[in-house]
């Protein structure tokens, strides 16, 4: 035995958003800001805040957001919030959230699915006036909007990896026949994407597409940075990358990474962190999955580990 004890401490409970269940808390974060504070998102809409006490709403994006949907047991809803590395003082903090209803007609996706569209996921840019408040008052734009035909499997975590990038997991959508699909480098389903927020050299203009990026000298989209997803739900950052849990289907999945050069920012953010690769040898692995993603750091590829950068591995508490 190693020795290794996990202990549990209560810290809040949060009031009941509706029924059955009446919260569904999704997971927590804190701001990186030195306050302290957890940030923690309810797939019905609401982000709490808790600073030293009880919690209270920081924000209710269903009130800006009027097509939001959120459906008990279903990949769809505020599915989680993470912070700009340098919110402290830029106030940015993003979103992935769903729309159904008019939203299918009235928004285009950046990114459709091969089958159609029932449901849209959209990441989200918010930027608070003052970012220590824990009510927020701000504005927001809308980064990117991906398509799918059911809604299973869809955005899941969005985290800042060391490198200050943007990383996006997006399930295939959830349709058996699509599943071979996430190895297509012409659709984002089934797909980890990075993206640069403060970047414009998107289709849509609205990010920037680091240099870099493992897939860019290929034909297809060039935020892609692996393929081969059933489900990429969640993430690990504490081992200085970024690799995604996945949910996975024997005969259907399979990962695969790339190895890039050094990836760097698009020209508009003025970058104030210097930051170090750890260089390998260039190899891509295509790997057939029987269960769930568990690639260690020793095994992954040089495409998988990002830019150590100082600091990165500190409490963002």
């Amino acid at each position: 035995m190693s020795g290794l004890e996990i202990r549990l401490e209560h810290v809040a409970t949060i009031a009941p958003t509706g029924s059955g269940p009446l919260t569904r808390i999704n997971g927590a974060t804190n701001g990186g800001d030195g306050s302290g504070r957890l940030f923690v998102p309810d797939l019905r809409g609401e982000i709490f805040v808790i600073d030293g006490g009880a919690p209270s709403a920081f924000l209710d994006v269903t009130t800006s957001h009027p097509h939001f949907t959120a459906s008990q047991g279903l990949s769809s809803g505020l599915s989680w919030v993470t912070f700009d590395p340098d919110f402290a003082s830029n106030g940015r903090f993003y979103t992935a959230h769903t729309e159904d209803g008019t939203a299918l007609t009235a928004h285009t996706p950046d990114f459709p699915h091969q089958l159609g569209h029932t449901i849209h996921g959209i990441v989200t840019e918010w930027t608070a006036t003052v970012p220590g408040a824990n009510t927020f008052a701000g504005t927001s734009r809308e980064l990117l909007r991906v398509g799918f035909v059911s809604n299973f499997h869809g955005i899941q975590q969005i985290e800042f990896g060391p490198d200050g990038l943007l990383y996006i997991g997006i399930g295939d959508g959830d349709s058996t026949t699509f599943s071979t699909g996430a190895q297509s480098l012409d659709y984002a389903q089934g797909k980890l994407l990075q993206i640069d927020p403060a970047g414009n050299n998107s289709a849509n203009g609205e990010y920037g597409i680091p240099t870099g990026n493992p897939y860019a000298a290929l034909a297809g989209l060039d935020e892609i940075y692996a393929r081969g997803f059933r489900n990429p739900h969640r993430a690990d950052r504490l081992h200085r990358a970024y690799l995604p849990a996945s949910v996975t289907v024997p005969a259907y999945d399979r990962q695969e990474w790339r190895s890039r050069s050094r990836p760097r920012r698009s020209a508009r953010r003025r970058t104030t962190r210097s930051s170090t690769r750890s260089r390998g040898a260039s190899r891509t692995r295509s790997r057939r999955s029987r269960s769930s993603f568990r690639r260690t750091m020793s095994e992954s590829p040089p495409g998988a580990r990002l830019a150590d950068r100082a600091g990165s591995l500190r409490s963002r508490s």
